[in-house]
């Protein structure tokens, strides 16, 4: 059932800017009720601007140069969404997300974009259910790819075109720790994640970072000694964990919200790059690289 069908302001683009209002908004705190209707929220937003493109009101070719206004609303809440840790709880959502982006980019016919994604979201290892429903929709948009490349020839084919013998096969994955998740920062700039970053669903720029309320120095460390200065909510429960360059936790620490700055002596660490990030129970407050001299 789409928006209009039932929606007071039967008018898709009104739903939309609700819906963004809605789910961008800083909430204090959520229950679980809450985060239920805002599960509901995203999908019927989805459904409102799935059902835009249905009746023409818009247009693939609206988005050639940059995002249809409509769509640019859906990708911040794509991305607002995403920058949840990605935990054992949370996996399967955020796993999800990564399909969403993937489906958005073939909705306004940029299939390419979105089966890179879809590689991306491989690329570090999934668990066995998520990998078939990957390589389900990987043979989708490659399929689709190779049809309207060929044009009309295409429907008098007796076989499939594309080769999946190259798939990652659907193995339970036994790590804890999950490296996906894309960051969308405009129609063609997409920002992919790497094996190599600490677990969080989305990378920070370095210009992000310069204008956050978050600092680690010195920077490089040539001692044990780094101090933190951080902003924090005096409710929240944030947490400072430093890993190596595999992934593996070396320390972590509770911070105290009701200050802002704290001394850290990290004992029998070893030259070689490493990240951190301030986070708290279901958040990422913050991402960086320290390198030790």
């Amino acid at each position: 059932m789409h928006t209009e069908l039932y929606d007071s302001t039967q008018n898709d683009f009104v739903a939309l800017a609700y819906f963004h209002d809605i789910l961008m908004y800083d909430f204090d705190s959520l229950d679980r009720v809450d985060n239920i209707y805002l599960d509901y929220a995203f999908y019927e937003m989805k459904r409102t601007l799935e059902h835009c493109f249905e009746t023409g009101r818009i247009r693939p070719e609206d988005n050639l140069a940059t995002f249809h206004p409509m769509v640019q609303l859906y990708v911040d809440v794509l991305n607002d969404r995403s920058k949840k840790n990605i935990t054992l709880k949370r996996y399967n959502k955020q796993f999800n997300l990564e399909l969403d982006k993937a489906h958005l980019y073939r909705l306004i016919g940029y299939n390419d974009i979105g089966l890179s994604i879809l590689y991306n979201t491989e690329a570090c290892g999934l668990d066995s259910a998520e990998q078939a429903i990957l390589n389900h929709w990987k043979f989708v948009f490659e399929e689709e790819i190779q049809r309207l490349a060929i044009g009309p020839d295409y429907e008098s084919l007796d076989t499939f075109l594309t080769d999946t013998r190259g798939y990652n096969q659907p193995t339970n994955y036994t790590d804890t720790i999950y490296y996906f998740g894309t960051k969308i920062i405009s129609l063609k700039n997409i920002k992919y994640r790497t094996c190599t970053v600490a677990p969080r669903s989305q990378e920070i720029s370095d210009d992000d970072a310069n204008e956050s309320g978050f600092k680690v120095y010195p920077n490089p460390l040539f001692g044990n000694t780094i101090y933190l200065e951080y902003m924090i909510r005096t409710y929240a429960t944030c947490y400072f964990k430093l890993y190596s360059s595999d992934g593996k936790i070396i320390f972590n620490t509770l911070l105290n919200p009701e200050e802002n700055f704290t001394t850290l002596n990290i004992q029998d660490i070893s030259r070689g790059i490493y990240y951190y990030t301030f986070v708290t129970e279901d958040e990422t407050l913050e991402l960086g690289k320290l390198v030790v001299e």
